[in-house]
């Protein structure tokens, strides 16, 4: 879904920006674009669970813990990303509502 909507961004910045005619260029800034939305879509999914759980705190609190650990260790990657932070992020919930 990422990789078709990175590319429909690309060939409309490809009539702007003329340094896009290579097509090294282009998966560049295309894989940008896709980390990027996957990102976006991540963090809006975290922050409407923490919304429907009433824990808006607690899931800003676990995306910037979450954040720096998975760039200080690195992390995980498999396709379905968004169900692994959902996940996470009511497992962390879970542990901090009955243990802290």
């Amino acid at each position: 879904m990422y990789h078709k909507i990175a590319w429909m961004i690309v060939t409309k910045l490809q009539n702007v920006n003329t340094e896009l005619v290579k097509k090294e260029s282009q998966e560049i800034c295309a894989y940008g674009i896709e980390i990027t939305l996957s990102m976006i879509v991540n963090y809006v999914l975290l922050f409407a669970i923490g919304f429907v759980f009433k824990s808006i705190i607690s899931a800003v609190i676990f995306g910037i813990v979450f954040t720096t650990i998975r760039h200080y260790i690195g992390g995980y990657r498999k396709a379905a990303g968004q169900v692994s932070i959902c996940g996470t992020y009511r497992f962390a919930e879970y542990l901090f509502q009955y243990y802290f």
